[in-house]
């Protein structure tokens, strides 16, 4: 599978060793920790909840104020993680998100269960995370999560691009500090890492509705690394070049004015089906309803809109970098990614001029991106989880 590392290959990073088999073990506790449970972070954390065959206790809490929730996060958790220990639920496995400070929570813990292994996912990370046009560069964070890579037992990323960004960067970062800098326990980290997709439910997305004119469906936070700027640039072009067509703006909006959005609503009118935030009802019929889906994001580490879309029968035109290529099938990657806003805008006319063909073939190509689903990547986290808890001493 492109972009999927099996069990098999977790297994040949692990420090203990190669596992010839899965260990037939009782249901586990998986304990969930996360601080920012929101978005994507909440999407798959109740996906794997749902499809493990593992108990799956989560312990989070609400997404908002992502520095805080990096420094004063672990307090919280740790006395709840506590609440949940003294009234008898023991973790088998602690399975935290890369929001949360590790070392910090494993600290807090008055009964920290030393023999309990912890896996930390890594949704995204503070290392090579933009910086905000708003904010100053600050090492603090990145720092928390080297930190929480070197105390947990198994390491994963949610692409194969993120594992090589984070370890092509970890040298260049650890020299910012001024001595002790851990250069020698990069290799070890690196060893005991892996390759897990964020797994989606594609099973929940209703029966699509295709009209026309076709439905062009951007779904991603309203910032800067999104780079919503190209993207309104762009639909604004292909509103110039006469085509017919739908545009709706999904996704989160953490800022009181988004000017440029605000702006490109009043000269989009009509065209604009949904601006903004959605219910959870609304925005998987509008996934389900999509003809296209594009991204102009700068940053991007897994991409869980674009394959929910893609899984329900959207003709993806995504840019050739980041996460997007290994996402794809390879068999057809090149008709869906572009190098720039001239190739975007270009593949976009195309499209909508064959509306019915793409259609056609996407309906045709859904089954590829069946290895997302929860279904299929669940049994490959309970796997995972299972041999790391097997091979821990007793």
């Amino acid at each position: 599978m492109a972009g999927i590392a099996t069990d098999a290959s977790l297994r040949r990073s692990s420090p203990v060793g190669p596992l010839p088999m899965r260990f037939i073990i009782p249901a586990m506790n998986v304990f969930l920790v996360s601080p920012y449970h929101s978005g994507s972070h909440e999407a798959w954390a109740t996906g794997y909840s749902s499809a493990s065959s593992h108990h799956v206790e989560l312990i989070t809490m609400t997404g908002r104020f992502w520095k805080w929730r990096m420094h004063g996060g672990p307090v919280t958790l740790a006395e709840e993680t506590q609440r949940r220990i003294d009234s008898g639920l023991s973790p088998d496995v602690i399975l935290a998100t890369d929001m949360l400070d590790v070392p910090s929570y494993l600290g807090l813990l008055r009964n920290p269960a030393a023999s309990v292994p912890v896996v930390l996912f890594c949704h995204e990370n503070q290392l090579s995370y933009p910086v905000s046009p708003r904010s100053q560069e600050d090492l603090t964070f990145g720092a928390m999560n080297w930190k929480s890579m070197l105390a947990a037992d198994r390491v994963l990323f949610n692409s194969q691009f993120h594992f090589d960004e984070v370890f092509a960067m970890l040298p260049g970062f650890l020299k910012n500090f001024p001595d002790y800098r851990h250069l020698d326990k990069i290799e070890s980290v690196r060893n005991r890492s892996g390759v897990l997709p964020a797994g989606v439910d594609i099973a929940r997305l209703p029966t699509a509705r295709r009209s026309d004119p076709p439905l062009v469906l951007w779904a991603q936070r309203w910032e800067h690394d999104k780079n919503p700027t190209e993207m309104i640039e762009t639909i604004d072009r292909l509103i110039d070049s006469g085509k017919r067509f739908r545009i709706a703006l999904a996704g989160e909006n953490f800022r009181n004015e988004p000017d440029e959005f605000l702006a490109a609503r009043d000269r989009w009118g009509d065209r604009l089906v949904q601006f903004g935030w959605a219910d959870q009802p609304s925005y998987d019929q509008l996934v389900a309803d999509a003809d296209i889906v594009i991204s102009t994001a700068l940053h991007e580490f897994f991409g869980i809109a674009v394959v929910e879309a893609i899984a329900a029968g959207a003709w993806p035109i995504l840019p050739n970098r980041l996460s997007y290529p290994e996402l794809l099938d390879p068999a057809h990657s090149d008709e869906h990614l572009y190098n720039d806003a001239d190739e975007l805008l270009a593949m976009l006319e195309h499209t909508i001029a064959n509306i019915e063909a793409r259609r056609a073939a996407s309906e045709r190509r859904r089954n590829y991106y069946q290895r997302y689903d929860w279904s299929q990547l669940a049994p490959q986290y309970d796997t995972a989880f299972e041999n790391l808890a097997a091979s821990r001493p007793h």
